[in-house]
């Protein structure tokens, strides 16, 4: 399951404050310069966790922009709108051939970027204006 939040760059995020949207309990992050995306939340049903955080194999963090149905790489911001990023429940892209899966690392509950099948977790890294998106072996740690 997934909600959204509204998001800004890294800056702004030091000024945030909650808002409710019309209907919704959804928190936004303000930004004092206007600038929002809006960040899907994933929620672990099974002990209610939620982020937006979502790691790959290499512990490096992406989000999505559900407005723009991007992917942002967390690193620096970068949004990759190659390959149309919905998000639909936990799964990912158009053809929802990725799935956000939770695990616990040390205790800590963590969102993973997965392939839908096999269940294992991607290696994604930026290559020049585009990403590069790898299978590897790596199940998700429980």
């Amino acid at each position: 399951m997934y909600r959204v939040i509204k998001k800004t760059t890294t800056a702004a995020l030091a000024m945030f404050g909650c808002m409710a949207c019309l209907g919704c309990n959804t928190p936004a992050v303000v930004d004092p310069g206007g600038d929002t995306s809006t960040l899907a939340v994933f929620t672990d049903d099974a002990t209610e966790f939620e982020t937006s955080d979502v790691y790959d194999a290499d512990d490096e963090i992406v989000r999505f922009d559900t407005t723009t149905k991007s992917i942002i790489w967390a690193a620096d911001d970068r949004a990759f709108q190659e390959g149309n990023w919905d998000v639909i429940g936990n799964f990912l892209g158009a053809a929802q051939a990725f799935q956000v899966r939770f695990g616990n690392v040390d205790g800590q509950r963590r969102a993973y970027f997965t392939e839908t099948d096999p269940p294992t977790i991607c290696d994604i890294e930026p290559v020049g204006e585009g990403l590069s998106i790898s299978r590897t072996n790596k199940e998700v740690p429980q």
